[in-house]
């Protein structure tokens, strides 16, 4: 057996007793068109309930008199203005009603690598107003307590800007794209990443930052900006937090109005990558119904996942009588590679990390001592005959 099946058995065998995705790993395409439930609706809204990609996001205005937030377009709008000409403010902090760090599915702490990556849209209407904000260690109580990089599309008149910052009233932004003419504002990439190396030193903490056009995967691997937390902000070392975004602007745009949006947003333990997107292809046999988490679906195409993403599946729904019976993972290389492999698992739910292209399959069987209605009624029929014939 080759190292890649050793590797897939593993995985797939880990579907038994594995755990469930990683504590504070999130996604968000706002394919439904909603950015949080209902609380007006007993039978939708359950406070305590979270959903791997499709988490609460709770709007927090902080400095604003007027603002507007929606998903009904498949992205979350933000929209901050105040009638006063200083600062306005308005965020959105995926919230699963428990922040408590030793908990709570959104929260991370400094123990790991981890990072943010969301799609940003400037709205046509306001080109050169307002700032787009991606925030980690977003503080529950001490709101302005986070590191963040911003996207500016018109800094003081001048060109767009990205910058890190941390607030504690100075602005970081070494690196050598701190000003950038050739972001599209009608849609671009931001990524803003955490990394630690505790075994080199405990005291190495770092926050990355870029921004790009194209796909998710068009990234060079070059980040814009890099701070050292050790050497800017000593008595800065945020131990834990939760992450946002937030549209804001304030006397030194051009403009006070803000009106950006957000999709496609992924929050995870780890460091973002490059590498190509990792496809999975789910077909069903004999089975009516999957559970997914998380389900990333893309119009056109197979899910798609970062590199090292761990994908839980159950096939819990059967078609009619019938029980699961396994499930077929084949890849990551197609037929006449020597290294294909095709793996079977009869753990009902499957935890597979996403380090290449698979496909795999649900199949269902009929279950057993069950009967449908018409064998049921034909063994009636059949039996009732044989009695006829015995008594004639």
């Amino acid at each position: 057996m080759t190292k890649r099946a050793v590797v897939l058995s593993v995985v797939c065998a880990v579907g038994l007793v594995g755990p469930p995705p990683v504590m504070g790993d999130y996604w968000d395409e706002f394919g439904d068109g909603e950015y949080a439930q209902d609380p007006n609706n007993p039978d939708i809204f359950d406070p305590n309930l979270w959903d791997i990609d499709n988490p609460h996001w709770t709007i927090r205005d902080l400095i604003t008199s007027y603002e507007y937030y929606s998903a009904s377009t498949g992205a979350l709008w933000l929209f901050a203005d105040t009638y006063i000409p200083a600062f306005a403010w308005l965020d959105a902090q995926a919230d699963d009603g428990d922040h408590d760090p030793n908990t709570s599915t959104a929260y991370f702490d400094n123990s790991g690598s981890h990072y943010m990556v969301a799609y940003v849209m400037v709205d046509p209407d306001f080109p050169n107003t307002g700032r787009a904000n991606l925030r980690m260690y977003n503080d529950a109580v001490a709101h302005w307590t986070a590191y963040a990089c911003d996207y500016v599309p018109s800094y003081q008149g001048g060109n767009a800007r990205t910058a890190i910052s941390s607030y504690n009233g100075v602005d970081r932004t070494d690196g050598p794209n701190e000003y950038r003419t050739d972001i599209d504002p009608n849609g671009f990439w931001m990524a803003l990443q955490y990394d630690t190396n505790a075994s080199v030193d405990p005291n190495n903490h770092s926050v990355r930052a870029a921004a790009w056009n194209g796909d998710k995967y068009d990234w060079d691997g070059q980040w814009d900006l890099s701070a050292s937390l050790t050497c800017w902000w000593p008595d800065d070392l945020w131990t834990e937090g939760a992450y946002s975004v937030a549209v804001y602007g304030d006397a030194n745009d051009s403009g006070i109005v803000s009106y950006m949006a957000f999709d496609n947003i992924e929050c995870r333990w780890g460091t973002f990558t490059n590498t190509h997107r990792r496809l999975l292809d789910v077909v069903l046999k004999d089975c009516c119904e999957l559970n997914l988490e998380p389900n990333l679906c893309y119009a056109g195409e197979p899910r798609r996942y970062t590199h090292g993403t761990v994908v839980c599946l159950d096939a819990v729904v059967p078609c009619g009588d019938k029980s699961f019976k396994k499930w077929t993972i084949k890849g990551p290389n197609d037929a006449l590679d020597p290294n294909y492999q095709v793996v079977n698992d009869t753990n009902e739910v499957l935890y597979l990390t996403m380090d290449a292209d698979y496909h795999v399959k649900a199949t269902c069987k009929c279950g057993g001592g069950g009967m449908t209605p018409l064998l049921t009624m034909t063994l009636g029929v059949l039996g009732l005959l044989s009695l006829i014939r015995r008594r004639a």
